[in-house]
């Protein structure tokens, strides 16, 4: 029986200490946590993406073919008619456009006939908490959380303010995700933020939106590619 007692002190006191490393983050616990992660996925290598899924890049050879960035947006709308014909189910794009051009009518043109476009926003988390009204924004929360009692215990990340396409945009595309990521405390990106809060509504990822339909081509455009 003492020795059963021993053990089971032993323990919670090992519990409790990782609990409090947990809670409080020590510096020199979290960056071998840190380390640890990245040796793990050395370990396993790289693996092959799904054929499914293509990356069309902004790369070196497209801006020699194309041209210096930004290009204009009536050549993003001829790839969205491309990638639509090709059979593309869901189409992310990871550029976020939220100033008015002179191509503006082509690409909500070729968005609104895609039918299948996914557009990024992106949340601020600095400054003055604004109510950004838009009914395409409110559409793209998760519409139900199974045990919502949760949320005041482990509260998600609250953004004060949010970046949205042209309008024309994010009324013909199909949903909108948001694109913020947060690094680790080295500075290195290692995931993404599953939801983010904005005025009581929680919003995916971009590639959390529509991910059920990716059996096919997806537009993806990130700075890493460039």
């Amino acid at each position: 029986m003492k020795k059963t007692k021993t053990v089971l002190l032993i323990g919670i006191v090992i519990t409790l200490f990782y609990s409090f490393c947990a809670i409080s983050k020590l510096l020199p616990l979290e960056r071998i946590e840190l380390l640890l992660y990245d040796l793990r996925y050395q370990i396993r290598g790289r693996t092959t993406p799904p054929k499914e899924i293509a990356i069309v890049a902004i790369d070196d050879k497209s801006l020699e073919k194309v041209g210096r960035w930004p290009w204009e947006r009536s050549k993003i709308a001829a790839v969205i008619d491309i990638l639509k014909k090709m059979g593309a189910k869901v189409i992310f794009i990871d550029v976020i456009y939220s100033e008015p051009s002179k191509d503006d009518e082509i690409l909500k043109d070729a968005i609104k006939r895609a039918g299948n476009v996914i557009l990024p926003i992106v949340f601020d988390f600095k400054g003055e908490k604004k109510n950004v009204q838009d009914g395409i924004l409110v559409q793209s929360a998760y519409s139900a959380i199974a045990n919502p009692e949760n949320l005041n215990i482990f509260f998600p990340i609250g953004a004060n303010d949010v970046l949205l396409p042209v309008k024309g945009f994010s009324q013909s595309a199909d949903a909108l995700g948001h694109i913020n990521m947060i690094a680790d405390k080295d500075g290195i990106l290692r995931w993404e933020v599953m939801a983010i809060e904005y005025n009581g509504d929680l919003f995916p990822f971009l590639l959390i939106q529509g991910s059920e339909e990716i059996t096919a081509l997806s537009f993806f455009l990130h700075d890493e590619y460039v």
